[in-house]
Parts: C-alpha cells; structure tokens; sequence
C-alpha cells in the first residue's frame, strides 16, 4: 500500500493515460488525413500551370506522362507516344459531337449531373450490376489530367475535389478545349490532334462529323474498340453518336420550319433524350429501335426525319456545319488570349514523325 498522495499518484496516472489512449490514436490518424487533404488542395491549386491552361497551353497529363515513363523503363511492345497539343480552337461541328457523345449538359452543370447519377445509380441497382456511368466531360479531364492509373482508395475523392478545383479555375470552353487534347484514343495516342492524324491523316481542323464522331465513339475504351479495330462495340457506339448528332440537326431545323415550335422540346428535354440515347448499354438503340435511327422524327409530332446526308452532310473539307447555339452557347472552345493567327501550339511532347 502506497505510503505516500505521490505513490498513489504514480500507480493511477498511468491507468488514467491508458483509458484515454483508445480515443487519441483515432484522432491523430484523422488529423493526418485532414491534414494530408489540405497539403493535396493546396497543392493542385498553386503548382498546375492554370494561367497557361487558361490560355490553351495545355500541360502533359498524368495518363501521358505515365505512358512516357512506361516508354523509358523499355518496354518494347508500346507504340511512340502521338501527342499534340493545339492552341487554336477546334471546329465546333466537332467539339459539338464530343458533347453529345459525353456530355450533354455540360454547360449546365457545375462539374457532376447529379439527376445522371441518381439515373445511373438506380438503373444499376436494378441490374445488379455496374453498367451505366454518369462522368462528365469535367470529371473526365480532371481525372485525365492530374490523377494516375493507380486504384488508390481515395482516388475518387481526389477526383472530386479536383472537378470542383477545375470549374472553379477555367472556363467552360477552356476545360472542353484541355479535354480534348489530352483524351486518350488510342494506345499511346493521345489528344484529338493526333488522333485525327493517326486514323484519318488530316489535321482535327479537318475532321468531318462523321470522322468526329468515330473519335468520339472510341472514348470508353479506346484501347480496344477504335477507327481501326472496327469491333461491334466501337460500330454500335459509332450508331448512337450519329443518332445524337440527328437528334440535334432535326431539332435545329424544326426550329427554323414554321409552326413546328409547338412539336419541338425544350433544349433540356432534347438533353435528356441525348443522354437516354448514348447511355443505353445494351445498344437497343443500335439495332433499329433508336427513332432517329429508323427515319422516325424522336420528337413529339413524329415528323419523317429528314434524309441523314442532307442533316449531316460529310464536309470532308473540314467545313463548319450548322450548330443550334439554344442548345450549344455560342461561346466556343477558344482559349483566351489564343494567337491571333491562328497557329498551333509546339507540341510539348514529341509526336511520332512516322505517323500512321
């Protein structure tokens, strides 16, 4: 038995440390991340080269540099990297498709379709399955540009902070202009530049709807189903983008036919129906059942639609088609402050000299 209050001291403070030990262990590790989460925001919002994004210099990406590192430890089997980055904007019939294809509220929403995702979260649960994704052209470039291949636990959290991080630094034609240059179409091709040079051998200010189009049809996975693979997947991706770009040629038409006001929806039921038509997974709407596939106007009337080559007409020389600004604004993917004369940025990387 203790003799003295300071022997008593010294058995029970060790006891009391003890008790209180299950509660600072969980608090330190929260703190770390806490404070982990501030270093990352921290990071991405003073290192990347924003005021060069803003002007269209865009940087390599995380996917680009990952890929180059792979080329430089030696591995034999990749193809050279195809990447050039393009200051001067491109042609909005073709940033146009990649809109319908991706996105078709991208200049509505703040970064996250929150009614995609509640869509796509109950289709799923009903499938009981992942089938139906909801990211958007943001998430898309965010997750491109800064975050690597790694199945890190907290990689869609950092996705997140960095879509919000995206729309609160560029514009929307400004994220659209880095989407498109540095999107993946290929094995080691990445960038619309150099797609449209590796599979069409023409410059993207060339590309015709069409070809745009078989671009976009690569984006979900272009590493299998591309121009050049032609698998059913990639043919029957490449039939709902068009049925979009049809969607969209005949609603801009009905607009400018007289009376026809009354049959037509509004731009955020034409985006809706955009969606259902590119996010069906199981391409019903490939097989016939699309309206706009089968002649049938999909608009409320049901008009006959109008002959598909003379909505869409080919403009292989790189011309620019009519764009409905109710439904795509009439700001474009310009950068600001682009050179003036219209010319192309230095690719940052080296692109394949051989081509393709």
């Amino acid at each position: 038995m203790p003799d003295s209050f300071t022997d008593i001291d010294t058995v029970v403070a060790p006891k009391k440390r003890h008790r209180f030990l299950w509660l600072k262990i969980p608090l330190a590790l929260i703190l770390a991340c806490v404070a982990f989460e501030v270093l990352f925001l921290a990071w991405y919002w003073f290192v990347p080269p924003w005021g060069e994004m803003r002007e269209g210099k865009i940087p390599a990406s995380a996917l680009i540099e990952d890929y180059q590192s792979q080329l430089a430890d030696g591995d034999k089997k990749l193809p050279p990297l195809k990447w050039k980055p393009i200051i001067k904007s491109v042609p909005k019939s073709v940033s146009k498709v990649f809109i319908l294809a991706e996105d078709s509220r991208f200049y509505e929403h703040d970064g996250f379709d929150y009614e995609a995702i509640a869509k796509a979260m109950d289709y799923n649960w009903k499938k009981k399955k992942i089938v139906r994704g909801a990211s958007t052209i943001s998430q898309q470039t965010s997750k491109n540009l800064f975050l690597s291949l790694s199945r890190n636990p907290l990689r869609k959290w950092h996705e997140v902070l960095l879509t919000y991080m995206l729309e609160a630094k560029l514009t929307k034609p400004q994220i659209l202009h880095a989407y498109l240059n540095v999107a993946e179409f290929g094995t080691g091709i990445y960038g619309i530049e150099a797609a449209a040079q590796a599979y069409f051998k023409r410059s993207a200010s060339g590309l015709s709807q069409e070809q745009a189009a078989q671009l976009a049809a690569t984006l979900p996975s272009p590493k299998k189903h591309n121009p050049k693979s032609l698998t059913r997947a990639f043919q029957q991706r490449n039939r709902r983008v068009s049925s979009a770009i049809r969607m969209v040629d005949q609603y801009a038409l009905g607009k400018k036919a007289t009376g026809a006001a009354s049959a037509l929806p509004t731009s955020a039921e034409l985006a809706e129906r955009l969606r259902e038509v590119m996010a069906d997974p199981q391409g019903s709407l490939d097989d016939g059942d699309s309206p706009a596939a089968d002649g049938v106007s999909p608009f409320v009337g049901g008009a006959p639609a109008a002959d598909a080559e003379s909505v869409s007409p080919a403009a292989d020389d790189g011309s620019e088609l009519p764009v409905d600004e109710s439904v795509f604004p009439s700001e474009t993917p310009v950068p600001s402050e682009a050179p003036s004369d219209g010319s192309s940025a230095e690719p940052v990387t080296p692109v394949d000299a051989e081509g393709e």
